[in-house]
Protein backbone atom coordinates (compact mmCIF):
# COMPACT_ATOMS: atom_id res chain seq x y z
CA UNK A 1 0.00 0.00 0.00
CA UNK A 2 1.47 3.34 -0.98
CA UNK A 3 1.13 6.74 0.55
CA UNK A 4 1.70 10.25 -0.68
CA UNK A 5 2.20 13.50 1.13
CA UNK A 6 -0.87 15.63 0.37
CA UNK A 7 1.11 18.81 1.11
CA UNK A 8 3.74 17.98 -1.48
CA UNK A 9 2.55 18.04 -5.04
CA UNK A 10 5.11 17.45 -7.73
CA UNK A 11 6.56 14.83 -9.97
CA UNK A 12 5.58 12.09 -7.56
CA UNK A 13 9.17 11.07 -6.96
CA UNK A 14 10.13 11.30 -3.33
CA UNK A 15 12.80 9.89 -1.14
CA UNK A 16 12.41 7.56 1.83
CA UNK A 17 11.98 10.54 4.14
CA UNK A 18 8.96 11.74 2.16
CA UNK A 19 7.45 8.26 2.19
CA UNK A 20 7.88 7.95 5.96
CA UNK A 21 6.26 11.34 6.53
CA UNK A 22 3.35 10.39 4.27
CA UNK A 23 2.94 7.05 5.99
CA UNK A 24 3.01 8.68 9.41
CA UNK A 25 0.33 11.15 8.34
CA UNK A 26 -1.81 8.29 6.96
CA UNK A 27 -1.54 6.40 10.26
CA UNK A 28 -2.54 9.54 12.17
CA UNK A 29 -5.59 9.99 9.92
CA UNK A 30 -6.61 6.33 10.41
CA UNK A 31 -6.26 6.61 14.18
CA UNK A 32 -8.34 9.79 14.18
CA UNK A 33 -11.12 7.97 12.31
CA UNK A 34 -10.93 5.08 14.79
CA UNK A 35 -11.18 7.45 17.77
CA UNK A 36 -14.09 9.31 16.18
CA UNK A 37 -16.06 6.14 15.41
CA UNK A 38 -15.47 4.39 18.71
CA UNK A 39 -14.38 0.83 19.36
CA UNK A 40 -17.45 -1.10 18.18
CA UNK A 41 -17.86 0.84 14.93
CA UNK A 42 -14.14 0.76 14.13
CA UNK A 43 -14.04 -3.00 14.81
CA UNK A 44 -17.04 -3.42 12.51
CA UNK A 45 -15.27 -1.36 9.83
CA UNK A 46 -12.20 -3.60 10.04
CA UNK A 47 -14.31 -6.75 9.74
CA UNK A 48 -16.17 -5.35 6.72
CA UNK A 49 -13.34 -3.71 4.83
CA UNK A 50 -10.09 -5.41 5.79
CA UNK A 51 -11.32 -8.90 6.63
CA UNK A 52 -13.96 -8.82 3.88
CA UNK A 53 -16.62 -10.52 6.00
CA UNK A 54 -20.28 -10.35 5.07
CA UNK A 55 -22.82 -8.82 7.43
CA UNK A 56 -24.18 -12.32 8.04
CA UNK A 57 -20.77 -13.62 9.13
CA UNK A 58 -20.19 -10.58 11.35
CA UNK A 59 -23.62 -11.01 12.95
CA UNK A 60 -22.74 -14.64 13.64
CA UNK A 61 -19.39 -13.55 15.11
CA UNK A 62 -21.05 -11.09 17.52
CA UNK A 63 -24.07 -13.32 18.23
CA UNK A 64 -26.46 -10.64 16.90
CA UNK A 65 -29.22 -10.80 14.33
CA UNK A 66 -28.35 -9.72 10.81
CA UNK A 67 -30.99 -6.98 10.65
CA UNK A 68 -29.61 -5.26 13.74
CA UNK A 69 -26.10 -5.45 12.37
CA UNK A 70 -27.28 -4.04 9.04
CA UNK A 71 -28.56 -0.99 10.95
CA UNK A 72 -25.21 -0.69 12.74
CA UNK A 73 -23.39 -0.84 9.40
CA UNK A 74 -25.70 1.83 7.99
CA UNK A 75 -24.96 4.08 10.97
CA UNK A 76 -21.23 3.41 10.57
CA UNK A 77 -21.35 4.51 6.94
CA UNK A 78 -23.27 7.66 7.88
CA UNK A 79 -20.65 8.44 10.55
CA UNK A 80 -17.86 7.97 8.00
CA UNK A 81 -19.61 10.20 5.48
CA UNK A 82 -20.09 12.86 8.15
CA UNK A 83 -16.46 12.58 9.26
CA UNK A 84 -15.05 12.92 5.76
CA UNK A 85 -17.56 15.66 4.93
CA UNK A 86 -16.10 17.75 7.77
CA UNK A 87 -12.46 16.92 7.09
Amino acid sequence: MGASDPERRGSGGGDIHDMLIARSAAVARCENVRRTLGRYASDLLVLLVLDGLSLGKIAEHYGKNRQGLTGAAELLLEQLADYYGRN
